[in-house]
């Protein structure tokens, strides 16, 4: 969906500033309990939401919007509608922007027990809507604007809980559309906006379009509307019908890991946990686990037997006594061949067999060899010896560590994505290898040179704030 690019130290704050990688977006959970989830844009402002996870009923305090690293006091609004049991969102608007300005923005706040709690930090470059949108047959003067209410159903009913929904204007030129609003569909199947939390929507004369995401089946759905002059919209909303079988979160089952002797799987609850009873989990057939938590959505059999094909189901029973299965068949892997892998940092070690699935023995060579994704982050590792036998590695997490040596990473040549913000990092030499690195984070590290950078031929997203010893004012070395 968006351009990479290749570029050089000349141009490394077009590197700083870039929010384009996708990979960035995976760090947005880090914290846990309390996620910064997305940022869009108002004309003057932007609006921040953030999800709370409060399991254990310690409700968060005294929120603080951190800023480029400044923290203020902020009064977020509640969304009204939970997402699911015990997770409740937040948004708030910064109306302390400029145009052409980069944002790292973070959220924190207090438990009851003093402890704070600080969100990942999410980036965003401020551009400014326009005030002359491109719309069909629009002309945005204030004549032209209209309160809307909008109205979504679908053709059996109302909208499934957990779907959220934009509004786009249908401009002339596709690449310029321009969002209105973001939001979500209350109870009683009204549209509702996260930064306003109001169902009326000042929108101008024109044709929009209110799209949802099925992240089961990866589609878009959408609805096309039209907003005229002199209607009131408040006492005859517009309404909108989608289809409920595009609305439907379709089950799957997933495998995690395999080993010789262990298969352990995932699947979806369908965001529909408080209608589960329990989950019935079959191997063969045979009936092997009753789980009663519907929260609970991952099993591992053991005992299995290497290079074997296994079929694999799990029954939903719902409270209404109805039922439905999902089912897929997976199979065991060899016996492990090469030499164990010695590890200087049990918490690096506990990670990795966490990533594989490897509960039952000790890591060999042969399961470096097929680690291709490991997310390790906020493990308080400091040594990573062991980690140079995964040569296979694509994409690599170590954020929220004490990393000070990136020598096991020399001869990583496969690596595309590497996080290692947050870390004591002071140089990048070891990774002048890594020529197939599209993404670097080593955002809050100490590092004092970045000539490195130049080695990287596809390089096209780096962060580098927080680095006190690097000097990007205007002028200045590290700036050109």
């Amino acid at each position: 969906m968006r351009s990479r690019k290749r570029v050089h130290l000349s141009i490394v704050l077009v590197l700083l500033f870039s929010l384009l990688s996708p990979f960035a977006s995976l760090k947005t959970s880090a914290a846990a309990g309390l996620d910064l989830l997305d940022v869009t844009e108002k004309q003057d402002s932007t609006v921040l939401v953030w999800e709370v996870a409060n399991n254990q009923g310690d409700e968060l305090i005294n929120y603080q919007l951190i800023k480029n690293g400044e923290a203020v006091d902020i009064e977020p609004v509640a969304i009204n509608e939970p997402v699911e049991n015990n997770v409740q969102r937040y948004s708030y608007e910064d109306q302390n922007v400029e145009k052409n300005t980069l944002y790292i923005y973070e959220i924190a706040a207090y438990q009851s027990t003093g402890e704070k709690v600080v969100s990942a930090p999410l980036e965003h470059t401020f551009v400014g809507q326009q005030e002359d949108v491109q719309i069909k047959n629009v002309d945005t003067t204030e004549a032209d604007v209209v309160t809307t209410n909008l109205k979504v159903m679908t053709d059996q009913g109302s909208i499934p809980r957990n779907f959220e929904f934009f509004i786009k204007g249908e401009s002339e030129e596709d690449a310029e559309d321009s969002y209105f609003s973001y939001g979500y569909i209350d109870e009683e199947g009204y549209f509702l906006s996260f930064d306003a939390e109001a169902r009326d929507i000042e929108l101008p004369v024109g044709t929009y379009r209110l799209t949802t995401y099925n992240y089961s089946t990866d589609e878009n759905i959408s609805a096309e509307f039209t907003i005229k002059s002199g209607m009131d919209y408040k006492k005859n909303p517009i309404e909108l019908v989608f289809p409920a079988d595009k609305l439907i979160i379709k089950k799957f089952l997933q495998v995690e890991g395999t080993t010789e002797q262990t298969i352990s799987i995932w699947w979806e609850d369908g965001n529909d946990t408080e209608a589960v009873e329990k989950y019935l989990v079959y191997l063969n057939d045979k009936l092997v686990e009753e789980i009663t938590d519907p929260s609970t959505t991952t099993y591992t059999f053991t005992g299995l037997t290497p290079e074997t094909l296994y079929q694999v189901k799990v029954d939903y029973i719902y409270m209404n006594g109805t039922s439905e299965s999902v089912h897929a068949e997976f199979s065991t892997s060899a016996e492990p061949t090469g030499e164990v892998v010695t590890f200087a940092d049990e918490n690096l070690e506990n990670a990795i067999k966490n990533q594989m699935k490897i509960y039952h023995r000790d890591v060999f060579t042969d399961d470096m060899e097929k680690l291709t994704y490991l997310n390790a982050s906020y493990s308080e590792i400091t040594d990573l010896t062991g980690l140079e036998h995964a040569v296979n590695l694509v994409d690599l997490m170590l954020y929220g560590n004490q990393i000070s040596n990136l020598s096991p990473l020399v001869n990583l040549t496969k690596l595309v994505n590497l996080d290692l913000d947050e870390n004591l990092l002071t140089s990048l030499d070891d990774l002048g290898k890594l020529e197939n690195l599209e993404s670097l984070f080593v955002a809050f590290n100490q590092i004092e040179d970045i000539r490195i950078l130049k080695e990287f031929p596809k390089l096209y997203h780096v962060t580098l704030y927080g680095n006190e010893g690097l000097d990007f004012s205007k002028g200045s070395e590290d700036f050109k």
